[in-house]
């Protein structure tokens, strides 16, 4: 099955995002981003033709050019940024404006997705950047470069690192920034906030 999303509301150009999976397992979701039209539209006409019809026009309306290179995700991160993207879909928000820096998701590795985790955070001098980690030295470094944190927030964080029982891996890890970053760190935030907004009213 597939999804196929086209956002023009969380920045200055669209971004076209494919969503797909196989039966429940999180192992099997893709998930795909694109702000530039040629990459799109190659990516489109290799599907079938039924999800032509549905990424192709879409495909046609982004710009021709963009600094953000294609995006690919796939296992435990595809399925959580895909359920994101589609609960922000049929849950449409104003865009969230941040002006301090802050972290907009701390993401660990699961059993059912030992493979990965995610960092989100946003600062007024970069915007908003992402760090997939593929192993526990790779997030600490990453938290450790958090100049804009409070020193207990980055030992709450060192700490939960530390217990991380992740696969070994050599992947360096992946930086997201631009329109990207802010597609995935926005539907991260309205999720949170959603989802804050239904604890409290239980």
């Amino acid at each position: 099955m597939f999804v196929t999303i086209l956002f023009n509301e969380v920045g200055r150009d669209p971004v076209l995002s494919y969503f797909s999976w196989e039966g429940s397992s999180a192992a099997s979701c893709r998930l795909r981003l694109f702000s530039v039209r040629k990459t799109a539209i190659e990516f489109g006409q290799k599907l079938p033709m039924n999800e032509q019809k549905e990424v192709l026009p879409k495909a046609r309306e982004l710009a021709e050019s963009s600094e953000c290179p294609d995006l690919r995700l796939r296992g435990g991160l595809a399925a959580m940024f895909g359920a994101f993207l589609n609960e922000f879909l049929n849950h449409p928000v104003d865009v969230l404006t941040l002006a301090a820096p802050q972290l907009c998701g701390f993401y660990e590795p699961t059993p059912e997705a030992p493979y990965d985790a995610a960092i989100l955070w946003f600062h007024p001098d970069k915007g908003y950047q992402i760090v997939i980690a593929y192993t526990p030295e790779q997030a600490l470094e990453t938290v450790n470069s958090f100049d804009w944190a409070a020193p207990e927030d980055q030992d709450r964080w060192r700490m939960k690192i530390e217990k991380w029982k992740m696969a070994s891996s050599t992947t360096q890890m992946l930086t997201i920034e631009g329109i990207h970053a802010r597609l995935l760190s926005t539907v991260t935030l309205v999720h949170k906030t959603r989802s804050e907004a239904k604890r409290r009213a239980n």
